[in-house]
């Protein structure tokens, strides 16, 4: 307003229009509200309304109108000012094009809801597993060997969810090249093999090994040496025996035997090739 319009005396309301609402609902309910109109808010409601003054024309027909709302057409999503005839009209949308549409994705909808899942989740985290790829047997003795060793840091592995998305980012990653920083005791960084391993079978990369300098390749970085020694026994497993019930079972004997340090292999020879079998 100073800028462009030349005005000089330009003050900001404290708590904006919305504590000014506030105030006039709750303190002043009688005084003149300075605000006219319907407020734009960043939720759900697009638009709250101070006043009844109409002071927008309706997109449709050209009614004087405060109401605001986007296109019901998710494709188009427009923000527009639409009186409640064009909006029943319309069905929300703000022409005829994006109505068809709307009637289209509904009658869609209607077709494949026989085809809709009874299955009712308790948590976003549950709806997720639902729609993911169990993980290996083999994770959940990597979690079993962690509380064995290095009970005090089993808060730091990755829950199943954590590592379905970790095994798919790396499945998306170009050429399944993934730089992991704390690798602990292998949990986050099998999954990411696993990844890897997808990415190859993607790109055809299985004749040959990933190397630093190309190919599908996961490097690791952990500080605590116990920690080392109890992901490279993981690694060295899952590169041997892949993923399956041979691997779940050779990964349980290291318990209770002290014996890590004998699958230690070193995290540059553990081949992704190997893992896609």
């Amino acid at each position: 307003m100073t800028q462009e319009m030349g005005f000089t005396n330009v003050s900001r309301l404290a708590g904006g229009i919305i504590a000014y609402d506030r105030t006039l609902n709750e303190k002043a309910p009688d005084e003149e509200p300075m605000f006219k109109g319907t407020n734009y808010v960043f939720d759900g409601r697009v638009g709250r309304q101070i006043t009844n003054d109409a002071l927008g024309d309706c997109m449709t027909c050209g009614t004087k109108t405060n109401l605001l709302s986007n296109c019901m057409n998710t494709n188009c999503h427009k923000r527009m000012v639409q009186c409640d005839n064009c909006r029943d009209s319309f069905l929300g949308a703000c022409s005829d094009v994006c109505k068809n549409r709307v009637i289209n994705n509904e009658q869609m909808f209607e077709r494949l809801a026989p085809l809709k899942s009874d299955v009712i989740y308790d948590t976003l985290d549950d709806y997720s597993l639902g729609h993911s790829t169990p993980p290996s047997d083999i994770y959940e003795e990597i979690k079993r060997n962690t509380a064995e060793y290095m009970g005090s840091g089993l808060h730091m592995i990755s829950d199943s969810m954590q590592g379905r998305l970790l095994c798919n980012i790396a499945s998306m990653a170009r050429e399944g090249r993934i730089l992991e920083i704390g690798g602990f005791t292998g949990y986050a960084t099998c999954c990411f093999l696993e990844g890897s391993a997808n990415a190859a079978n993607a790109i055809g990369y299985t004749d040959d090994p990933g190397t630093r300098e190309k190919g599908p390749f996961v490097m690791s970085l952990e500080r605590d040496e116990r920690a080392i020694d109890i992901a490279a026994s993981h690694l060295g497993i899952m590169s041997k025996y892949g993923l399956g019930e041979d691997g779940a079972t050779e990964a349980s004997k290291l318990r209770g035997e002290n014996s890590c340090g004998k699958w230690r292999y070193s995290f540059y020879h553990t081949r992704s090739s190997q893992l896609a079998k």
